[in-house]
């Protein structure tokens, strides 16, 4: 989980009513997340690829979702992410050893003009893959957590909730 604190705004959130407050933060921040999953779907996973995550299916970036913001005690709480579960792999990378199990492949089409794939074989020939382990090693990239590190997007959800803090001040107006 990311937390993404914001000071400055607690003498104007003070002035108003607990009920005011309330709506006014929830609000806010309702617009703020929509923000952060619109860039995490525009900026991480529809740039080019390696550096970025590319659309294949456009499974991960359309599971990008964004909740409601909620009080919860003194904190405000909004939440943007996935459940897609492939997901973790991508934001933090992978370095480990897996168990693979014994399978068969059709080969797919590479060299159209040759009518052989990549490595030579013949176009739907099969290929067994013996089980056991593999070594994976998938680099890291990071999709979700450059949304909050991102000095543009701090400052948008900074002026958004001032914004919406100086509004429910002046009566709504």
């Amino acid at each position: 989980m990311m937390i993404l604190r914001i000071d400055g705004l607690q003498e104007l959130a003070r002035r108003l009513d607990e009920s005011t407050r309330d709506a006014a933060v929830k609000s806010g921040m309702n617009q703020s997340i929509n923000l952060l999953q619109g860039w995490i779907q525009r900026e991480r996973l529809s740039g080019p690829r390696p550096a970025y995550l590319g659309v294949i299916t456009d499974r991960l970036r359309s599971s990008i979702s964004a909740s409601k913001a909620e009080k919860v005690g003194d904190a405000y709480i909004a939440k943007v992410g996935t459940n897609v579960e492939y997901a973790a792999v991508h934001e933090f990378g992978y370095d480990e050893d897996v168990q693979v199990r014994q399978h068969a492949r059709r080969t797919g089409t590479f060299r159209r003009e040759t009518g052989t794939n990549r490595i030579g074989r013949k176009i739907g020939s099969t290929i067994a893959f013996f089980g056991g382990t593999r070594h994976m090693r998938i680099p890291a990239r990071p999709f979700m957590r450059p949304a909050f590190e991102d000095e543009q997007n701090q400052q948008d959800i900074l002026r958004i909730l001032e914004s919406r803090l100086s509004e429910a001040l002046s009566g709504g107006k």
